[in-house]
């Protein structure tokens, strides 16, 4: 088993689609940094320089690219579900139309290949996902202090009721760890929902929008149902100032266990290698 999931991640790293999301995300990071960040540093001196007894000064917690409802933040969440099946979500198709899994099946037990495959995109959705954003981090350490953010400063959106609200005050790096593990995981599920798509589907690209097609029929149906925090864009929004965490379980418990029972369940009884 270990074999196999070593192949298929070193396939993953071999996959131009895995540096291309990274390109992109990447992009978006960088920018924001010049954009926003930047004029706000340059700002800094003048911040010492003069008394400002009541303004807070900015730091890495109020400035980082997921810290508030920007539009970096909002255009990052939405390319997500894109960015995250470039890497390898549609190799289970091309390995099925280009028969390569009947080369690997011959030399390899099938319930290991769907195992290694299910793990390896679900790695890939989650890595894609979140370098990005640690980069934007070191990025805004590299010039904004890293202090805690006060409550009383009203330099972020986070209200009581949001989900871990008082570790954003109290331990904001583990708040940040939260949320990255957050996003994660539920790109990762994401990512691994592609892989059942490949089972109905006679197109590549159906397989690689299914998950941006997901994505905004849940955010449809929970918008009309009047419950925004079930929405995807918003639970793994770090930002987001309502309770979150139960949305973001049931969603990516449900997804996981469907897909992945489903891929290796099916995978081992369909007659494809």
């Amino acid at each position: 088993m270990k074999q196999m999931i070593k192949f298929e991640v070193k396939r993953m790293l071999r996959n131009p689609g895995f540096y291309i999301a990274l390109l992109i995300g990447l992009i978006v990071s960088v920018v924001h940094w010049i954009v926003e960040v930047l004029p706000v540093v340059r700002g800094m001196d003048k911040y010492m320089s003069l008394d400002f007894a009541l303004l807070y000064p900015p730091n890495l917690y109020n400035s980082w690219i997921c810290e508030g409802n920007n539009m970096y933040s909002y255009l990052y969440l939405l390319i997500l579900p894109i960015l995250v099946t470039l890497p390898y979500a549609a190799t289970f198709f091309s390995d099925v139309n280009n028969h390569l899994i009947e080369f690997i099946c011959t030399r390899a037990d099938k319930r290991e290949y769907f195992y290694a495959k299910f793990t390896a995109v679900f790695l890939s959705g989650g890595i894609v996902s979140c370098v990005p954003l640690i980069f934007n981090i070191l990025l805004c350490t590299a010039v904004v202090p890293t202090i805690k953010p006060q409550a009383a400063a009203s330099t972020s959106n986070m209200v009581p009721k949001g989900s871990f609200s008082a570790l954003l005050f109290t331990h904001p790096a583990v708040y940040v760890a939260i949320s990255l593990i957050v996003i994660f995981l539920f790109s990762g599920a994401l990512a691994a929902f592609a892989l059942n798509v490949a089972f109905y589907s006679n197109h590549i690209f159906t397989v690689l929008l299914a998950p941006l097609v997901l994505n905004v029929f849940l955010s449809a149906l929970f918008q009309l149902l009047n419950l925004q925090s079930w929405e995807p864009s918003n639970f793994i929004n770090p930002a987001y100032s309502s309770p979150r965490m139960i949305p973001f379980v049931v969603e990516t418990a449900v997804l996981l266990i469907i897909t992945g029972w489903e891929f290796i369940y099916r995978g081992r009884q369909e007659d494809i290698c």
